[in-house]
């Protein structure tokens, strides 16, 4: 199959493995050419069901680990086994996978809107495939599930070492000056993340039906597009300080502290952000969006990271978070 400009794809045999960058457009087209693979191998009645896991776990990949994204697929006779390896070696909770038979998976952007507007992406998953999966290991995680094959449990395929990690995988943190975010709510940071998070899954649902809606037609494709940019750009400091506002929460702290790398551009990647989310918040007011918008909190809360990363850039002392 032909690579793209953000999926590279190897076939051959009954193997595949397609490598992707940390970019919200690349999960629209990861589905695309892993569809267009099922159909080669004369799966098509997979095709919807592995196209709603494929999503959830490669979106989940890009939110949450901000790294290289490697897919591999392995065809099993009429069957299929999907992993989605990141580099990021965090934990996951996976629920029990019995397949539920009352679900009927026949309309996948259905199902792919109720996925982001629950959050119940993972039980999903679960409930789709006949069996699913994680291996950690110290280079990331593989996230994996089967369809149409039975009593397939792998020890990752990718093995202990993961994909190559060389000099282009992207890295969280590292370079200029280290700067701290000083007596940061946890509940605030973590509402934060959970309206970025239900935005950006929103935008990748209504990728591939631009077009249909008149009132949409052209702010998911711009926003998008700058979004994923900006989020890939301002990862150093966003993704870090997701995850030491879960820690705290998990100690049964209410605020905490952070290091972060800081630039010369560090503020102005927040703003040129911050501007794009509040684009689309402009959307959710109006209802053309489904997610809710942001809290006057969590706006706060943007605007004052833009400001503190400025002001300490400037030489000033770190200043604690005025929210509470």
């Amino acid at each position: 199959m032909a690579g793209t400009s953000l999926v590279s794809m190897e076939a051959g045999g009954d193997y595949a493995q397609a490598v992707m960058p940390p970019e919200f457009l690349g999960v629209t087209e990861a589905r695309r050419v892993c569809a267009g693979l099922l159909r080669e191998w004369q799966l098509d009645d997979l095709v919807e069901d592995v196209s709603l896991c494929l999503t959830e776990l490669v979106t989940n990949a890009v939110l949450h680990a901000g790294t290289v994204v490697t897919i591999l697929l392995h065809r099993h006779d009429r069957g299929v086994v999907v992993e989605v390896r990141d580099l990021l070696p965090s934990p996951l909770d996976v629920p029990s996978p019995p397949r539920q038979p009352d679900l009927e998976v026949t309309d996948v952007d259905m199902l792919l809107e109720e996925l982001a507007s629950n959050g119940r992406g993972l039980p999903l998953v679960a409930a789709v495939a006949d069996t699913v999966g994680v291996d950690v290991d110290a280079a990331g995680k593989t996230v994996w599930f089967a369809r149409g094959v039975t009593g397939h449990d792998p020890s990752s395929t990718f093995g202990a070492s993961g994909p190559d990690s060389g000099p282009d995988a992207p890295k969280v943190g590292g370079g200029g000056l280290t700067g701290r975010l000083v007596d940061v709510p946890v509940r605030v940071v973590l509402a934060n993340v959970a309206n970025v998070d239900d935005l950006y899954r929103e935008l990748q649902l209504m990728l591939p039906g631009l077009g249909r809606d008149e009132g949409l037609a052209e702010f998911p494709v711009r926003v998008a597009e700058q979004l994923s940019v900006a989020l890939q750009r301002s990862a150093p400091f966003r993704l870090r300080g997701r995850r030491a506002a879960r820690e705290a929460a998990a100690r049964g702290e209410t605020r905490f502290t952070t290091e972060v790398a800081l630039g010369a551009t560090s503020a102005d990647e927040v703003r040129r952000l911050n501007a794009l989310l509040a684009d689309a918040a402009a959307h959710c007011h109006r209802g053309t969006m489904l997610s809710l918008a942001p809290t006057p909190e969590v706006v706060a809360f943007r605007d004052w990271i833009g400001d503190e990363l400025q002001r300490q850039w400037l030489g000033a002392d770190p200043s604690p978070c005025p929210l509470g």
